[in-house]
């Protein structure tokens, strides 16, 4: 490798040093210093991590020279000493962040892998806050340290270095500033450049320019300026030439073969080094030309992407140059300007492959349109409708993170009132509407609403990476001991919406949000479908009071009639609704009558299911057991094409007597549980009956309440609904398949009703058609608790002396340590009474030789009662064994029969 060329050599400080005027001679002596110390740290300081390419003094002076090349000679010559100083500083200076303090380097190392608890020379709390923001921000999800406990293992320390690199380039521009400002003198001081007491804020402002797009390099930050007398300044000039001249810097010499290999530069960066050594930029008439021989396709793609950077930038800059011409001063002058730009826009490759390879865009790319088509549509979801499960949940986050917010402003103030006292003061509203003949359904939140930034960066960018602001929220919760319940990643929620809508219409503002720059103005953004153009407006803020958002959909008209089983929208709406929406963190009303305006449901924050809506859950449930019961079967379609209708109209009153006489007897107990972390809530309901002798947790319908219904004796009867579970994640229903319902549901003890709630991904990830949760073994765990949970109840309802005790605790598969008491018809005669179960015994109930489980007794006495019995029922045989009991699906009674 040559030695690196100093900055006396280069073009630049040759036309500075020629000029003879006595300020021209100031500017190079203040000018000098400047540039031999950045020629010095950036000879010796290494770069930021081993997978960077060379920032070094020769990198610097390479781009002087492209700087040279850039400038027409004619504006070169006019081009004030001012202008060409601050040219060669951001040339030495723009990239000098690359190669901070190797101290500096190691701490976030350090930070990344254990935090600050055994640093002493550690990162200060901004330092710390801007590596959070950043991971916030990033596809990296980890949470630090990386090492809890022990030593960091190798993987540990592969991440901690790729996050460091990727962090190190992420801030190398505000790097660079950091070290001009803490290295050359400000405004006047001496050693400053002479009569320009800005200098040093142009220098930042060009040097972070070469990271900024077209939007920022065309305000007037930029514009050119007088610099005492008659200099002139031009900063949207200056900005562009380093740009190129720094994206045309592809000498092999940053990536020297020695260096490579003694770095042991990582596989994902390998290409990067290679390339410059197969490519030859040069400028031929009015383009560029690029010659390259690569010898991969690895190597070709990156060759390629090189040649669109280089063309993206000047594309860029004759932008610029057209739009807001460099001739045309913003100060009064005489003649134009001399600035103009005249390097070609046009970059011609040459590539002659090498190896045998043939290049294609050997990538997996999505066809984008399709694609969002996908994720819009119901080959997905299946159902439209879950474009209202996505519209309610993005309400309810936003709504989330205003209680969050409120009750940390509120704490701040010394007071805490609570999430339940804050989540009546917020409202989520939706509203069936008919204008102009087609349906709007319009979702109304007084949430957080969204700025600019967010429409831009995340509403409208499916599957977006995490927000710092929620992020930060969350860390701010939990110090104070609570959590927001939301969420910082973004899926598809928002593109859902066109499953159901041909037009969308967001309206909203931003609240008073502790980490945004407050807006004046709300916003109103308007969109006709997946992949169009939408128009983004300023509107008044003042109709969305302290802040929210209003999102209308404009329903399609294909969805807007009756479905194949004649239910308008309003209907399947309303029953959606009901079976989708579990549990709320506000109010919820909805109003889906369009010829009514008045609301048809309000529910307030918490669990959305009724009294009244379990109460016909669970007779519908028990309704099944008894027409069973009673041989019932005219609730089956085929069933009646053939029963006799007196059957039927029998049965049926005898079904709906039965089933009236248990409902006067039932009554609810309900528990609510949660996990430590307040990441898992569950509700259970429990059932049960107040019988002639005492309480149970069956209904025996043998019990004199009964006898009237003309139910057999001789074959006893109990009844009791079936469990019931329902899952949600973040309070909207999971609709998980059938296997894994019954597993969980096996866990849960028989005639419960379960709500369970999941709000974190410890206990599983729901898969984006929210069809399953990801296993978990935490998620086992808060079953099995709610499971000893629900024991414990019904044992706290059927006490040991209840005649009830022992069924209940068979049909609740639960320990029993009391004495074994059965219902006990006679023999002769009609008499019944509940007493002690004697010996031998058979069993009188039906059952199949696969209807067994294994019951376990707390005593070897109780299992000695169930010796060796042979029962004959049927003309069959069958031997009951010690330590089982068959049972089937139905409770099951002994009665005694006299010694066999």
């Amino acid at each position: 490798m040559p030695l690196p060329e100093p900055f006396k050599i280069t073009e630049l400080w040759k036309t500075l040093a020629a000029r003879p005027a006595e300020l021209d001679i100031r500017i190079r002596v203040a000018l000098e210093p400047m540039l031999d110390k950045a020629e010095m740290v950036l000879r010796e300081g290494a770069p930021a991590t081993k997978d960077f390419t060379l920032h070094d003094e020769a990198h610097a002076f390479r781009v002087a020279q492209r700087m040279h090349e850039i400038i027409n000679g004619e504006v070169l010559e006019k081009l004030s000493s001012y202008e060409l100083a601050l040219l060669l500083l951001s040339a030495y200076l723009h990239d000098i962040g690359m190669a901070p303090k190797r101290k500096h380097v190691e701490r976030h190392r350090r930070h990344l892998l254990r935090g600050d608890a055994e640093q002493t020379d550690k990162l200060n709390d901004a330092e710390a806050a801007e590596v959070r923001k950043f991971l916030d921000n990033s596809p990296w999800n980890v949470e630090l340290p990386l090492v809890r406990d022990g030593k960091a293992d190798e993987a540990a320390e592969v991440l901690a270095n790729e996050i460091v690199t990727d962090y190190c380039r992420h801030k190398h521009n505000d790097w660079s500033e950091a070290w001009i400002n803490e290295n050359l003198p400000a405004g006047n001081a001496d050693h400053a450049l002479p009569n320009y007491p800005g200098w040093r804020d142009d220098l930042i402002l060009i040097c972070r320019s070469h990271h900024y797009g077209y939007e920022h390099l065309k305000t007037d930050k930029f514009l050119p300026t007088l610099v005492w007398s008659h200099h002139i300044v031009h900063r949207r000039y200056l900005a562009c030439v380093l740009r190129v001249a720094d994206v045309l810097e592809n000498d092999p010499e940053r990536t020297p073969a020695v260096l490579f290999e003694h770095r042991g530069v990582r596989a994902s960066s390998e290409v990067y080094w290679q390339k410059d050594h197969y490519l030859n930029v040069t400028r031929d008439g009015d383009h560029l030309a690029v010659v390259t021989e690569p010898t991969s396709a690895a190597l070709e793609k990156a060759v390629r992407t090189t040649v669109e950077w280089i063309e993206a930038e000047l594309r860029l800059c004759v932008q610029l140059a057209s739009e807001l011409p460099f001739q045309n001063a913003s100060f009064s002058t005489k003649e134009p300007l001399p600035h103009r730009w005249d390097y070609p826009a046009v970059v011609v490759p040459t590539i002659n492959a090498k190896g045998g390879y043939v290049y294609i865009e050997g990538a997996f790319r999505p066809n984008t349109r399709r694609l969002l088509e996908l994720l819009s549509g119901v080959e997905l979801y299946q159902n439209p409708l879950v474009a209202v499960r996505e519209l309610l949940q993005n309400a309810f986050d936003a709504v989330r993170e205003a209680i969050a917010v409120k009750r940390l402003q509120e704490i701040a103030l010394g007071e805490d009132p609570g999430e339940d006292d804050l989540a009546k003061r917020f409202t989520v509203d939706l509203r069936l509407e008919e204008r102009d003949g087609r349906l709007w359904l319009i979702c109304r939140d007084d949430g957080v609403g969204m700025n600019r930034r967010v429409i831009e960066n995340y509403l409208l960018v499916s599957g977006s990476s995490r927000r710092h602001e929620i992020e930060e929220i969350n860390r701010r919760c939990q110090v104070q001991g609570f959590k927001m319940g939301r969420t910082g990643k973004f899926g598809i929620g928002a593109l859902s919406y066109f499953m159901l809508a041909d037009r969308v219409e967001f309206k909203t503002a931003r609240r008073n949000h502790p980490l945004d720059t407050p807006e004046t103005d709300g916003w109103h953004f308007i969109t006709n479908g997946v992949g169009a153009f939408g128009e983004l407006r300023t509107t008044s803020r003042y109709s969305l009071g302290d802040g929210g958002c209003e999102v209308t959909l404009r329903v399609r008209k294909e969805l807007s009639g009756k479905d194949d089983e004649g239910k308008g929208l309003s209907e399947r709406l309303e029953e959606y609704l009901r079976e989708t929406v579990r549990r709320i963190p506000c109010r919820l009303r909805w109003s889906l009558d369009v010829t009514k305006s008045q609301w048809t449901e309000n529910i307030a924050p918490g669990w959305t299911l009724s009294d009244g809506r379990r109460n016909g859950l669970f007779v519908h449930g028990i309704h099944e057991s008894v027409d069973s019961i009673l041989g019932l079967k005219f609730r089956d379609p085929f069933a009646t094409l053939t029963a006799p209708r007196n059957e039927i109209a029998a049965l049926s009153e005898k079904s709906e007597k039965i089933i009236d006489a248990i409902i006067k007897r039932t009554h609810w107990k309900v528990q609510e549980i949660r996990d430590k972390a307040g990441d898992a809530i569950a509700r259970i309901h429990m059932p049960w009956f107040n019988l002639v002798a005492g309480e149970s947790n069956v209904v025996i319908l043998h019990d004199s309440v009964f006898a009237d219904f003309g139910i057999d004796l001789s074959d006893c009867q109990g009844v009791s609904p079936p469990e019931k579970l329902c899952i949600s994640w973040r309070g909207m229903d999971l609709d998980i398949g059938s296997d894994e319902l019954n597993q969980l549901e096996s866990i849960i003890p028989r005639g419960l009703m379960v709500e369970v709630d999941f709000s974190d991904e410890a206990y599983g990830s729901p898969t984006v058609n929210r069809g399953s949760l990801s296993a978990s073994e935490r998620r086992l765990s808060f079953f099995q608790q709610i499971s000893a949970s629900g024991s414990a109840l019904a044992a706290g309802i059927v006490l040991p002396h209840s005649s009830y005790a022992f069924v209940s605790a068979v049909w609740n598969d639960t320990l029993w340590s009391g004495p074994v008491t059965w219902y006990q018809p006679e023999l002769v005669g009609t008499g019944s009474s509940w007493a002690p179960l004697q010996y031998p015994a058979i069993l009188t109930q039906r059952f199949h030789d696969d209807d067994s489980f294994n019951f376990k007794f707390n005593s070897d006495e109780q299992v000695d009662l169930l010796a060796k019995v042979r029962i004959a029922r049927e003309g069959r045989a069958y031997n009951l064994e010690p330590h089982t009991v068959r049972i089937p699906d139905r409770v099951c009674l002994y009665s005694r029969v006299g010694a066999l």
